[in-house]
């Protein structure tokens, strides 16, 4: 059975690469014919460019019109933009050896004049739907491309915000009304799916479906960093106080110091910035690391994926994607918390993940054919 996936996997984020990695994996392992459709449409190739001045910015308008003022904006920005630039690379050499791709597709016209031939379509996980952004108004990630005979199915797709605004409920209703079958990674996109007429299931994100042995030999490709003990934080919003309180006080407590692998900014509070770190290198970082201080979902996941003391401070809307997995394992006190506890009951933590893989496996088992 040929099996084709569309996801967003090529965004330099580690989150990202590596739902998109596993889900591959997995059906893989199942003895599926398993590709990433890759799909890369114009919004998604701005990370590093010079000229890219986003839609929502203030000086968006006047930049459009003004080349010379455009120009200074992006000789401004661009430290920030290309501090990051040796990761990018890292990234690509990630994605072009490990992600098993189809050809590139860089609009949605091209994924309807040429598809990609397959037996199941499956629109994969994380925030495909998130309409806040553009992928989640993109028909691609509602597959609307491909003969009406291909199975369609979605497998842990996130809305990643509370509700759907109501000017998108009859498009998206459309989009989905071609799936066999729906899957959610929270329990707010199951209540969304209801009240668009849907019913859905909540199924794991895909780095949870890969038994801790397949991610031991992931990292294998990565040797320890041979550095004193530390804690490690992964702090996406560099702007809860809160992550950077709890790093300090887990630091001096234990006398470890903070190694900080930095998203789109260097972390101002860390003794060690990993600011080129590749897919390979945020796995290892994690399981090497005596604790965990993130806001970020991935990093929370792969924190329990291999038992590590971790806590979660997040103050965004979209909290139902760390809250809903954190409450369904018995650790919710790890989220928010004012006075977090590590000592984590991890045999209850590791049944209750076993039983939702289970679920989750069952949901693709049932439902690809």
């Amino acid at each position: 059975m040929k099996i084709k996936i569309i996801t967003c996997h090529d965004v330099y984020n580690y989150g990202a690469s590596l739902q998109a990695y596993a889900l591959q994996t997995y059906l893989i392992a199942e003895g599926y014919d398993v590709e990433i459709i890759d799909y890369k449409p114009d919004y998604m190739r701005v990370h590093y460019k010079f000229w890219y001045v986003p839609r929502g910015s203030r000086y968006y308008t006047l930049a459009k019109k003004n080349i010379f003022f455009r120009f200074l904006l992006c000789c401004y920005f661009a430290p920030k933009r290309f501090a990051t630039y040796g990761r990018k690379r890292k990234f690509d050499t990630f994605t072009r050896q490990y992600l098993h791709l189809t050809r590139r597709y860089n609009s949605y016209q091209e994924l309807v004049s040429d598809p990609p031939a397959a037996d199941v379509y499956i629109a994969g996980s994380d925030q495909i739907w998130n309409c806040a952004l553009p992928n989640g108004k993109d028909p691609a990630y509602f597959l609307q491309f491909g003969d009406e005979d291909v199975r369609r199915i979605s497998y842990a797709a996130s809305f990643a915000i509370p509700e759907v605004p109501k000017e998108y409920h009859s498009q998206i209703q459309t989009w989905l009304s071609g799936f066999s079958a729906i899957s959610v990674r929270e329990l707010t996109g199951v209540s969304i799916l209801k009240g668009l007429g849907f019913c859905g299931t909540s199924v794991l994100d895909p780095v949870f479906l890969l038994p801790v042995d397949t991610w031991l030999s992931f990292i294998s490709r990565k040797k320890n960093m041979g550095q004193a003990k530390y804690v490690l934080v992964y702090d996406l919003s560099l702007s809860d106080s809160r992550l950077q309180a709890e790093s300090h006080r887990l630091a001096a407590q234990h006398g470890l110091q903070i190694v900080s692998i930095d998203a789109a900014r260097k972390c101002p509070y860390a003794q060690k910035n990993l600011k080129d770190a590749d897919p390979f290198d945020f796995v290892r970082c994690i399981y090497d690391a005596e604790f965990v201080v993130t806001d970020s979902f991935h990093a929370t996941a792969l924190s329990l994926i291999f038992n590590k003391k971790f806590s979660v401070f997040y103050g965004q809307k979209n909290i139902s994607r760390l809250q809903d997995i954190l409450h369904y394992l018995g650790v919710g006190d790890q989220l928010n918390s004012k006075n977090p506890v590590y000592e984590i009951d991890w045999g209850k933590v590791n049944s209750k993940l076993s039983e939702f893989r289970l679920h989750s496996m069952d949901f693709l088992t049932k439902n690809l054919y």
